[in-house]
Order: C-alpha cells, then sequence, then structure tokens
C-alpha cells in the first residue's frame, strides 16, 4: 500500500496546503478518502489517473472535506461508463442528492454512482481489502466517521476530524501506518479536534508503527516536538503531494 497526501490542510485556503484528501494506492487500485476544495486537481499532480478511481469515502460532511465531490462528478459526467462508489456517514445520501441538483446534467450521467452510509461496526469486503468503520467525536450536528483498511498483510488508518476518545485507541490497535488529524497545539485546543499530546497518546498505546499529522494550520516544527514528547515512534508531518509507504 502506499499513501499519497492530497490535501493537509483546514479549511483556511493556502496555497501550499488543500483541505482534506488522501489517496490509499492498492497494487493497481487507489482510493479516496475525502475530497475537499482542490484535492482533485491534487490527484492530476500526484500522476493518479482520476477515471481509474471507483470508491470514495467520506468521513464527514463538511465542507472542507467533501466539496470536490462536485469536481469529481462533473469530470465523469460525459463519458464515465464505471459505476462509482461513493461511502460516508449517515446525511450522505441527502447530501449527495442535493449536489446532484445543482447541473441538469447530473440527472443523466452514464454510469451509476451508488451512494452507501455506513456507521459503527460496519464492514466494508472489496475484491482487494477490507475497510472497517467507527464513529468520532467531533460536532454535535454531524455524524463523523473514521477507517480502517486491511490490505496486502498491512493496516492502514485514518481519524477524519475527530475529538480525543480512548475508543481510537481500540479501534487503531497494531495499525501500521495511521493518519491523525492535528489541527492545533496543545496549548490552544478546541473542542473536536485532536493536539499532538492527544495524537501521541493514542498512536503509543494502540502501537502504532508510523504517525502522519494532518489537518494542519499551525507551526509545522512545534507541532512535531509536542507529539515526539509522548511518543518515540515515526512520526510526520504532512505535505501535499506527499507519498507514504504503508
Amino acid at each position: 500500500m502506499k499513501l499519497t497526501v492530497l490535501g493537509s490542510g483546514v479549511f483556511k485556503p493556502k496555497t501550499a496546503r488543500y483541505p482534506s484528501g488522501l489517496a490509499l494506492t492498492i497494487g493497481d487500485k487507489t482510493i479516496i478518502f475525502d475530497a475537499g476544495s482542490g484535492t482533485f486537481m491534487r490527484l492530476i499532480e500526484a500522476g493518479i489517473d482520476y477515471e481509474q478511481i471507483d470508491y470514495i469515502f467520506v468521513t464527514h460532511l463538511h465542507i472542507d472535506h467533501v466539496s470536490d465531490l462536485l469536481q469529481y462528478l462533473w469530470a465523469y459526467h460525459l463519458d464515465r461508463k464505471k459505476d462509482l462508489h461513493l461511502f460516508g456517514p449517515r446525511g450522505l445520501k441527502k447530501f449527495y442528492e442535493h449536489l446532484t441538483k445543482l447541473a441538469s446534467q447530473f440527472s443523466r450521467m452514464p454510469f451509476e454512482v451508488k451512494v452507501k452510509e455506513v456507521d459503527e461496526g460496519d464492514a466494508i469486503f472489496l475484491p482487494f481489502f477490507k475497510i472497517e468503520v467507527m464513529r468520532t467525536e467531533h460536532v454535535d450536528e454531524l455524524v463523523s466517521i473514521c477507517y480502517k483498511v486491511k490490505a496486502e498483510k498491512k493496516i492502514f488508518g485514518y481519524s477524519g476530524d475527530t475529538g480525543y476518545s480512548e475508543k481510537l485507541i481500540e479501534f487503531f490497535k497494531g495499525v501500521d501506518v495511521l493518519v491523525l488529524e492535528c489541527t492545533t497545539l496543545n496549548e490552544q485546543q478546541v473542542k473536536g479536534h485532536l493536539i499532538p499530546k492527544e495524537c501521541a497518546g493514542i498512536a503509543k498505546k494502540a502501537g502504532v508503527k508510523k504517525l502522519v499529522l494532518t489537518h494542519l494550520d499551525l507551526d509545522l516544527e512545534k507541532v512535531k516536538e509536542q507529539c515526539s514528547r509522548d511518543f518515540y515512534g515515526e512520526i510526520i508531518v504532512a505535505e501535499d503531494l506527499m507519498q507514504v509507504e504503508i
């Protein structure tokens, strides 16, 4: 497996960091996690063929995680033949219905978008991987979920946006590469987001081999320094278009 970071930032626009998005390549297949603004173009910059994307997984419905779903649909709407599989939390089907009303072309696309809402405890079995789902604690008005992927005798985890929970430790136990959001420094904590100390604690207690910090809007040197106080494994501060072997 190989991870490509498509967006490592937050909702605030910065040319070096687009909002959230990841591409996970498993053999000759690539799946997408979240689709923040600009991450579709990052996919192209990374040399990944967008026409070969068959599976997109969304963690929650905040705009900085889903706005480029519209770009995917627009790029596909004329000549794609294969079905597109879209997974995400409760509310995704209604959100998708709203998206398709934005352009009349979306009512007659030459392929089917199969939207499936998933929730805690669900497992998705596909020929080349298995994905497990757990709820996270982000905001009250939306359901947020995280994902764990098992493929090629490796395990990959992605938190999406979340506050701290002991459940994260159990869910991500033994993960080879774990991508955690790390929005603020220890002294700037806000509800529904992780700080370096919490990221380190989750990774340490879960026995994670490699920790990737994303959703960043802070002092990058300081975030790594604060995280390394409590986690002694490999810590990577994500950058757009960075690739990480799993």
